[in-house]
């Protein structure tokens, strides 16, 4: 409501964090319910369904986006949540917990803030640094307090008796294999969803709706591979299913580095369509793997890890391959077009080998 309302770009922008801390917990607590509600035989499907819901409407915003732009105001595309939100709250009012299964203890409002004053200011380094350079007073200065941030982070975490990141999870080989599946694919994507869209947009001059439409080449795959992915891991090993979902998933994002001016559409939907078929077993598998082997006390805390592990993904994703874009777009000369897909090249690359290096050591690791 409060994004929707906005009346400045800085309200705008405490609307979203907002949003965000909502998204957080319904993350969360949502894999959660759904992997104690469902049968032990059927788990994997159910996730997989949950997850898949959630992976289709992230892809599938864009779409919606466009629409609402092209016959209303964009604030609508917010106030439409409130209705719906209202909504399932009405739902959840009979549901009731038992209060001695919760934990008296606080979680440590210290080491939230300096996690989150230190990813903030980290992130906030690389993307100023293209532009005012590395050794710049706001960059060096972000750098400093970031890296400080974090290692005080990292100290409360050590003596806390309930850390925000429970060590105990990441003893496990298994986990850290699902962690590195969860990291290193929402990074890429959250780097396809958005450079796609912008290359649709700003290098083949689509309007919103037509590059929303495009993306119902992830969106697709998404939505029918999904309870799929997650039913096989009754039958796979979860590793080598994350593996190869993160190889197709490198593959989609080689694609991006071949893209020119003159590329046709349908090669960035065959790269998106590859990105739904990858993100299926990534997303899915990784998910049901994290929470198969706890009881319904650690259930939260191994739900919340694994988005956590997720978000970081995307953010630092966003935030690396981002800087490297626009450092090498602003040094490239020639139409803006030109310095797009130039400017593209390297970070897809890169991304893609990241994507490769992980699948090996996902499909090395202790089995899930």
């Amino acid at each position: 409501l409060a994004t929707g309302l906005a009346p400045s770009a800085e309200l705008l922008v405490v609307g979203r964090m907002v949003q965000g801390l909502g998204a957080s917990i319904l993350a969360a607590t949502g894999l959660t319910l759904v992997n104690a509600s469902a049968a032990p035989d059927d788990r994997g499907r159910v996730v997989g369904i949950w997850a898949g819901v959630g992976a289709v409407g992230s892809a599938a915003g864009p779409l919606v986006a466009g629409l609402i732009e092209a016959v209303s105001v964009w604030r609508v595309f917010f106030l439409i949540d409130v209705p719906i939100a209202l909504l399932v709250a009405w739902f959840l009012r009979a549901e009731h917990d038992d209060p001695a299964d919760r934990s008296t203890e606080p979680i440590g409002i210290r080491a939230v803030g300096a996690l989150t004053g230190g990813l903030g200011l980290g992130v906030f380094a690389v993307l100023q640094a293209p532009e005012s350079g590395w050794w710049s007073a706001s960059v060096v200065g972000a750098g400093v307090a970031a890296v400080a941030l974090l290692a005080g982070f990292l100290w409360e975490e050590r003596r806390s008796s309930r850390p925000l990141l429970d060590r105990r999870l990441f003893e496990q080989g298994r986990y850290t294999a699902i962690a590195i599946t969860a990291f290193v694919g929402n990074a890429a994507f959250a780097v396809v969803a958005f450079f796609a869209s912008l290359y649709l947009q700003q290098v083949k001059d689509l309007d919103a709706v037509e590059a929303g439409a495009v993306f119902l080449a992830m969106t697709i795959p998404l939505m029918l591979l999904s309870p799929i992915a997650g039913a096989a891991t009754r039958r796979t090993r979860p590793n080598l299913l994350m593996a190869a979902g993160l190889l197709v998933v490198a593959l989609s994002v080689a694609i991006f580095a071949a893209l020119g001016t003159e590329t046709g559409v349908v090669v960035v939907v065959v790269a998106l369509a590859l990105s739904g078929v990858g993100q299926a077993f990534v997303f899915n598998v990784s998910n049901v793997a994290a929470m198969s082997r706890v009881d319904a006390a650690g259930g939260g805390v191994a739900s919340g890890v694994i988005n956590e592990v997720r978000q970081f993904g995307a953010l630092i994703g966003l935030a690396t391959v981002g800087a490297a874009f626009a450092g090498i777009q602003h040094a490239t000369r020639g139409d803006a077009a030109s310095a797009f897909v130039h400017a593209l090249r390297a970070p897809s690359v890169a991304l893609a080998v990241t994507c490769i290096v992980a699948a090996l050591v996902v499909a090395r690791a202790t089995p899930t």
